[in-house]
């Protein structure tokens, strides 16, 4: 039994448009948005009639809010948690009307580990969430290029740094020692976390993971294309943090745990 539930060391945060100025595809991202409660249209080869394939009770992630995107990430990841996970969005229609666009709203940051995959815990589909996945969940320049991409290119609102308990990067870079190939660069980026981690307390693994979480959202926020521009939409860039043993996700404060995390 852990000595203290990740809920309480973590705080629930928050804050938020304009659409994309290209397209990676033929066509245009904003031809895939629509309205929670519409019905997404597809149009099939050998000019059969388009079909639509609604998905009740999973409101598709098209907000412009990043507020709301995140408050229906949590309806997934609760469906998720209790077993009752819908799958949405997964269909040949749905695979039909992404072949040629796609517009995802929420970009998530993850550990590469393979118990935590986005679309799994918050129980999406195909087109709803534009994953960037490194061990640790660190922000190389790869990485924030992926993300910039996401929001220069498809319109992306909500950035979320998805961390984990017992995060086996953050565990290695923790223990030092020599390590080899590109290692020492990957654990080089979580040792901000560590340094700024008291040793003392309970679960300190956790503490770290939570921290390393917190610090890539701070350095997320300070990219210009997220902080939005003459040319970009403000986004919002949000920390959390998985609970391996129940599947929750819960948010991670700022530093101040007063202000909302940009």
């Amino acid at each position: 039994m852990r000595a203290i539930p990740l809920a309480a060391l973590l705080l629930a945060i928050s804050a938020p448009a304009c659409s994309a100025r290209r397209c990676c595809a033929p066509v245009c991202a904003r031809s895939v948005s629509t309205p929670a409660s519409a019905t997404v249209v597809v149009a099939p080869a050998r000019g059969v009639a388009p079909t639509s394939a609604p998905t009740v009770g999973a409101p598709a992630l098209d907000a412009d809010d990043p507020e709301v995107l995140w408050s229906r990430l949590l309806e997934g990841n609760a469906r998720y948690r209790a077993g009752r996970a819908l799958h949405p969005r997964q269909d040949a229609a749905r695979r039909s009307a992404l072949a040629n666009t796609q517009a995802p709203k929420v970009v998530v940051l993850a550990c590469a580990d393979s118990r935590v995959p986005p679309e799994v815990l918050f129980d999406q589909g195909l087109g709803d969430l534009f994953v960037v996945r490194v061990a640790g969940n660190v922000a190389t320049p790869e990485v924030e290029a992926s993300i910039e991409y996401a929001i220069d290119h498809l319109g992306s609102r909500l950035v979320v740094v998805l961390g984990h308990e017992r995060c086996g990067a953050v565990t290695s870079a923790m223990a030092g020692g020599e390590a080899p190939g590109h290692l020492p660069g990957l654990f080089a980026r979580i040792q901000p976390a560590i340094d700024a981690t008291p040793a003392e307390g309970p679960d300190r693994l956790l503490r770290v993971v939570t921290t390393n979480a917190r610090l890539t959202t701070e350095l997320l926020a300070q990219n210009p294309v997220m902080k939005g521009g003459e040319h970009h939409h403000p986004v919002v860039v949000r920390a959390a943090v998985v609970d391996l043993d129940t599947g929750e996700v819960t948010a991670v404060p700022s530093a101040s745990a007063a202000s909302p995390a940009r």
